[in-house]
Parts: C-alpha cells; sequence; structure tokens
C-alpha cells in the first residue's frame, strides 16, 4: 500500500468525527494529496503546487502540505513524513516551520485562533498571510503552544512539490487526521507535546 492510500485509508477511518464536513473535507484531501503525490499540476491546482525553488521570504506565514524523509531519520525518536508547515524563517539550505501536526487537535485549534487574532478580521483572503516572526511567538502568551511545533527542514530531503492551502480552508485543513508519524504513536506524540508545554491530558 502506497503512502497516500495509507493516508487517505486512516481519513476514511475516522470520517464518523468529521461528519458535518465530511464531503468537502474527502475533497478537499483527494485532490491537494494526489497532487502532492504525484506533483501533477491539474488545473483546479495550479495556483496551489508550489516547487522548491519558489519557496522564498514571500512563503512566510502561509501554510503547505508536502512529504518529506528527514536526513536523521534513524536517530529522530520520532518524525511526520507528511508535515502541515507554516514557514518562519528560511536558509539556503532549507527553513524553519511551525508543523501543526505536533499539537493535539484541541491545542491546534487554540493556536490557530492566536494566529488568526493578530488580525481584526476572523479569516484571511488568498493575498494575505501571517507575518510571523520567531521572536514575535516567543513573546506572545496566545502563541505559546508554537513549542512543539518548531522543526527544521532540509531543502534535499523535501520529497514533493509544496501544496499551498488557501487561508479560508485552514480550519478544516487542521482537523483532518491526516499527519503520518513514524517510530511512535501520534497520541504518544501529542503527549510529549503535553508535557513540554504543561498542558495537563484530556
Amino acid at each position: 500500500m502506497s503512502l497516500l492510500d495509507s493516508l487517505y485509508n486512516k481519513y476514511k477511518m475516522q470520517k464518523q468525527s468529521l461528519q458535518a464536513s465530511i464531503k468537502k473535507a474527502k475533497d478537499w484531501f483527494a485532490k491537494a494529496a494526489t497532487a502532492i503525490a504525484s506533483n501533477a499540476i491539474m488545473n483546479i491546482d495550479r495556483a496551489r503546487l508550489v516547487p522548491r525553488q519558489s519557496m522564498t521570504i514571500r512563503s512566510i506565514g502561509r501554510m503547505y502540505l508536502y512529504f518529506y524523509d528527514p536526513k536523521l531519520k534513524k536517530t529522530l525518536p520520532y518524525y511526520d513524513r507528511f508535515p502541515l508547515v507554516i514557514p518562519i524563517k528560511f536558509y539556503k539550505d532549507g527553513f524553519l516551520g511551525l508543523n501543526l501536526h505536533y499539537l493535539p487537535y484541541d491545542l491546534r485549534a487554540k493556536f490557530l485562533d492566536g494566529l488568526l487574532d493578530i488580525y481584526k478580521d476572523k479569516y484571511l483572503d488568498e493575498n494575505r498571510k501571517l507575518n510571523l516572526t520567531y521572536q514575535r511567538l516567543k513573546g506572545a502568551t496566545r502563541l505559546r503552544y508554537f513549542k512543539p511545533c518548531v522543526k527544521r527542514y532540509l531543502w534535499t530531503h523535501c520529497r514533493s512539490q509544496f501544496y499551498q492551502v488557501a487561508p479560508e480552508e485552514w480550519e478544516m485543513v487542521l482537523m483532518l487526521p491526516i499527519e503520518r508519524f513514524e517510530k511512535k504513536s501520534k497520541s504518544f506524540v501529542w503527549n510529549e507535546s503535553r508535557k513540554q508545554l504543561g498542558v495537563a491530558n484530556h
């Protein structure tokens, strides 16, 4: 079974908890994941697929999905092969980003609320992005959930193009069970994140 098939089957198994938006979410994920995995430029996704060389400082604050194979995967305690990332800093060999999959769903929602509260309106349109910096994250109490999410990614280990998630889709995509952790279960990873943040488990 391919990684894409595994992700999609995992999504289908948990669809009972997403009944309110299951059709919209399923259609979105099927198109996005297929485009990412095949690097196909479909008409509907033409503006969303971003090649590595086009990921620049202008990408800071936007949200992306892609496949990743860590350089140090043999020594890492666990890692996510399908990151949902908001880049916050760029380097010649890669970037620093917030992989929101490292937060359990309730903390993802709280963190997103903190991000969106930066703006007066609740939603961002396609032409606006969050102005995120590491210092700003560290200084904002309402954004304190970022700590377990900070990860360093290398261009040479990105295994697909980057699929840009439209701002109006952020809330839906945050709640999709598409994290792909290796070596440890998502429950273990999320418990570790809660410990790091000093947040009790539910």
